[in-house]
């Protein structure tokens, strides 16, 4: 089922790209591609980012962090943080050869989705409680 949902968006990821490139200019094309990506998927990802770099920036104790990374409010460390990585993706994304673009398009978001299941199986839990919990090992 990852596999399907993360081929679904690289499929319009895909063909938003082929419709655009032929009338839009390659930069303008990318970041709208890159808008596109952030609503399909909600934004989920681009929070918990944001909430990562406001937890881990400082030098605060583990239950500190944890209870800064649960705070729906973006602080300026995780702003800057965010902005920086969409400048970075969008810098990435322009680097791609143009006859790599379109098999990056479609395997990235498979890749990604498959290095979450990937992550929650290998890696331990923050918490007890959480999104993933229920898809972890006991």
């Amino acid at each position: 089922m990852v596999s399907v949902v993360g081929f679904i968006i690289g499929a319009i990821l895909f063909g938003l790209h082929y419709i655009l490139e032929l009338i839009l200019p390659a930069a303008l094309v990318n970041a709208l591609l890159i808008a596109v990506l952030v609503i399909l998927s909600g934004g989920l990802h681009l929070d918990g980012l944001s909430d990562t770099i406001d937890g881990l920036a400082g030098h605060r104790t583990p239950e500190r962090r944890l209870e800064i990374m649960r705070d729906s409010h973006i602080g300026a460390i995780g702003a800057a943080g965010l902005f920086l990585f969409l400048i970075i993706e969008y810098v990435c994304l322009n680097s791609i050869p143009d006859k790599y673009l379109p098999f990056t398009l479609l395997l990235a978001p498979v890749v990604s989705r498959w290095a979450m299941i990937y992550a929650i199986f290998v890696f331990p839990y923050a918490r007890p409680e959480g999104l993933a919990r229920r898809l972890s090992k006991p």
